[in-house]
């Protein structure tokens, strides 16, 4: 492989951030973006950061680049002439709203992280924002909404294989939620610190 590809750096980056190396993920997905400056590589960025709760205000930072420099693409798109790549702008933008609103969520802006993850689900439907919305409720303490959210990214999660929805995990937060049985807390993907 051919250690100057964009997508081999970023994938160098994600198995730092998941061995619990920060300082040289950080270096390789930099270089990603220097290599691919473009929306889809900044949210991609933005993305892995926020998943690894590490260097928020830096994801922060590249989820507002990746969100402003898609809308503008798609401010550009005439539906009097259409192409197939301007249909992309479609599926990304309501993705990227969806790293933003987890970003804002893991640094505890719950209002912000409300509006991108709505909208997100709302033009997307993708099981990841789904769960992201559940937990979301879940911390706001309005349980039906978590239940029906899990419940949402349980049934988009058979469209979507590979979304990054952990069935397993997922599944054991709606029974917790749906019986009200106290279980031990842990971080992410798991049951919140409050349960």
């Amino acid at each position: 492989m051919d250690p100057e590809q964009p997508q081999v750096r970023a994938e160098l980056g994600q198995a730092y951030l998941q061995t619990g190396e920060p300082q040289k993920a950080l270096t390789e997905l930099k270089k990603a973006m220097e290599l691919a400056p473009q929306p889809y590589m900044f949210n991609a960025v933005a993305s892995e950061l926020a998943e690894a709760d590490q260097q928020l205000p830096l994801a922060l930072e590249y989820s507002k680049r990746a969100v402003t420099d898609e809308g503008v693409a798609s401010g550009k798109v005439s539906l009097s002439q259409l192409k197939s790549e301007d249909l992309g702008i479609t599926a990304a933008l309501p993705a990227f709203w969806g790293t933003l609103g987890w970003i804002y969520f893991e640094m505890g802006e719950l209002d912000e992280a409300d509006k991108y993850l709505n909208a997100a689900w709302i033009v997307g439907q993708d099981a990841t924002v789904a769960e992201h919305l559940a937990e979301l409720y879940e911390r706001q303490d309005k349980k039906p909404s978590a239940i029906h959210m899990y419940l949402l990214a349980l049934d988009r999660v058979k469209a979507q294989p590979w979304s990054r929805v952990d069935v397993d995990k997922t599944t054991a937060r709606l029974e917790h939620l749906s019986t009200g049985a106290s279980k031990p807390g842990v971080r992410k993907g798991g049951y919140s610190q409050r349960d």
